[in-house]
């Protein structure tokens, strides 16, 4: 503890608030002022919001309201592409083309024949409505 603000000696856990733009401290009550720039935070020494270990902030943490360290967000990155790509996999199986027609139709797709090995696409059915039916 500091003897002159009875403050608590740690790690910054930074976020910022979204109504004020302001960078605050999750343990205390620390606050970045507005007057100090845009991005007063970079280079200072802060907490991840889920692994708790130490980094430093760079121009890329700015851009999230609560800054998670490179692994936390290279796991992040990697649980989102996994996400994409299962639901363009169900929307194959719902559309029912070859593999080639899809990713002419979805590009970023890029699915290969090994994602879709044993998938089989859903056939819609045309059923042709009696001669009775139609009058």
């Amino acid at each position: 503890m500091s003897r002159r603000t009875n403050a608590m000696n740690h790690v910054h856990k930074y976020y910022r608030l979204e109504i004020t733009g302001l960078w605050h401290c999750g343990l205390c009550t620390h606050y970045m002022p507005g007057n100090m720039g845009p991005d007063p935070v970079i280079g200072f020494k802060t907490r991840c919001w889920i692994c708790d270990s130490k980094f430093i902030l760079s121009q890329f943490d700015m851009e999230t309201n609560k800054p998670v360290c490179m692994d936390c967000a290279m796991t992040m990155v990697k649980e989102r592409q996994q996400s994409a790509k299962e639901s363009y996999i169900e929307e194959f199986r719902l559309l029912g083309v070859s593999l080639e027609e899809f990713n002419k139709l979805f590009p970023k797709a890029n699915l290969t024949a090994e994602d879709v090995k044993g998938i089989e696409p859903d056939a819609v059915e045309v059923i042709e409505a009696d001669e009775d039916e139609r009058s």
